[in-house]
C-alpha cells in the first residue's frame, strides 16, 4: 500500500469547534467520486449515456460517534437495519455540519441521505452516507494515488471529516530490519501459510510454501505503542491472475493469497496482528480530546468498511457495509 496521499509532514493545528455538552463527536469519510462510475453506479441511461447514482457520484460516509470517552461504530448493514423507522436510523442525525482536519476548507454542511426504497428495505451500499450541500472544497481534493474500494477506483483521495476540531498528525516512517522481520513471519504464516501456483493465467496446479525471501515490508510507522508494520507477499509470484479481493471471515480476509497484513511490534518485541487488506487513511487527534486515533478502510469481495483503533490500539471499531 502505497502512503503517498496521506499527510506525512506536519500539519497545523486548528481550533476546535465548540460541541454542545453531552453532544457526540461524529466522524465520517469524504469518498470521491469514481474514476469508473459504472462499477457503483445505480443505473444509466442510454439515451443520454449517463450514469445515475441516488446520492451523487461522490458522497460523506459518517460511520463512528465518540462520547463520554466511548468509541462507537454506528449501526450499519450488518447491524439488521430494516426499516426507516427503527431506531438504528436515529442514532444519525438528520443534517451534520463536518469539518476537515488539515487543510482548513471551512464547514461542510450535509444532509442524510434516504437510504431505503418504497418497500422500507435497505440499500446495503448506502448505509451512512450523507450528501454534501455543496461541491466539496477543491483544496480538499488530492491525488488518490490508488485509493478506491471494492466497487472502483476514486478519482481523489478520501478525506477524514468530523463535527469538531482536532488534527492530523504526521506519519514518521522507521526502518525495519530483516532480524525484526523473522519474528512476524510465524504470525504471518498463520494467516497466508501459502500462496496459488498456476501453469497458466487462472489456472491453479497447486500452492506453495512461502519463504522469508518473499515477504516484503511495505511500511513500517512509529507510534506510541510500538512500531506499526504492514507485510505483504511479492506480487512476482503471483503468475495466476486471480481477483484477489477475498471474502470477509469475522475480522480477516480470507482467499486472498497477496492481501497486506498489519502487525503491531511493541517495545518489548511482543507482536499483535491487528488486521489484513486494510488502507490507512488517516492518523490524528480525531475527537479533539488530545488522543491518537487510527483510520484504515477494509475492502474484500462485495465488502467495504472503515476500522477505527483508539487508546493504543488497544481499542478497533468496525464499520462496514455491502453492496449485494
Amino acid at each position: 500500500m502505497k502512503l503517498a496521499w496521506l499527510v506525512v509532514a506536519a500539519v497545523a493545528a486548528f481550533s476546535n469547534v465548540p460541541v454542545a455538552a453531552g453532544q457526540p463527536v461524529y466522524i465520517g469519510v469524504y469518498e470521491p467520486e469514481y474514476t469508473d462510475p459504472h462499477a457503483a453506479a445505480d443505473s444509466y441511461d442510454p439515451a443520454t449515456k449517463t450514469y445515475h447514482f441516488r446520492h451523487g457520484a461522490s458522497r460523506i460516509r459518517v460511520a463512528f460517534s465518540y462520547s463520554n470517552g466511548q468509541w462507537h461504530a454506528l449501526p450499519d448493514d450488518d447491524k439488521a437495519m430494516t426499516s426507516p423507522a427503527t431506531a438504528d436510523i436515529q442514532a444519525y442525525p438528520s443534517s451534520l455540519t463536518l469539518h476537515d482536519l488539515s487543510a482548513g476548507a471551512g464547514a461542510i454542511d450535509a444532509r442524510r441521505g434516504d437510504w431505503f426504497n418504497s418497500k422500507g428495505q435497505l440499500y446495503y451500499k448506502d448505509v451512512g452516507v450523507y450528501e454534501p450541500a455543496a461541491p466539496m472544497p477543491a483544496i480538499l481534493l488530492r491525488p488518490a494515488n490508488g485509493a478506491g474500494d471494492w466497487a472502483g477506483n476514486y478519482r481523489y483521495a478520501p478525506v477524514i471529516l468530523t463535527t469538531t476540531g482536532g488534527k492530523l498528525a504526521p506519519v514518521v516512517a522507521v526502518p525495519f530490519g530483516s532480524a525484526r522481520l523473522a519474528s512476524l513471519l510465524p504470525l504471518l504464516r498463520q494467516h497466508t501459510p501459502t500462496y496459488a501456483v498456476c501453469d497458466q493465467p487462472e489456472h491453479q496446479i497447486g500452492t506453495r510454501a512461502w519463504q522469508a525471501k518473499d515477504v516484503h515490508v511495505q511500511n513500517a510507522i512509529r507510534t506510541s505503542a510500538g512500531t506499526l508494520v504492514e507485510l505483504a507477499l511479492d506480487s512476482k509470484l503471483d503468475h495466476c491472475g486471480f481477483d484477489d479481493a477475498g471474502t470477509v471471515k469475522g475480522q480477516d480476509v480470507v482467499d486472498c493469497d497477496y492481501c497486506s497484513h498489519w502487525f503491531l511490534v511493541a517495545a518489548d518485541n511482543k507482536v499483535r496482528a491487528l488486521g489484513n487488506k486494510m488502507d490507512l487513511i488517516g492518523v490524528g487527534d480525531l475527537a479533539g480530546d488530545g488522543r491518537t486515533e487510527w483510520l484504515f478502510s477494509q475492502h474484500a469481495e462485495d465488502y467495504d468498511g472503515y476500522v477505527l483503533f483508539a487508546d493504543d490500539f488497544a481499542t478497533r471499531v468496525d464499520f462496514s457495509w455491502r453492496y449485494h
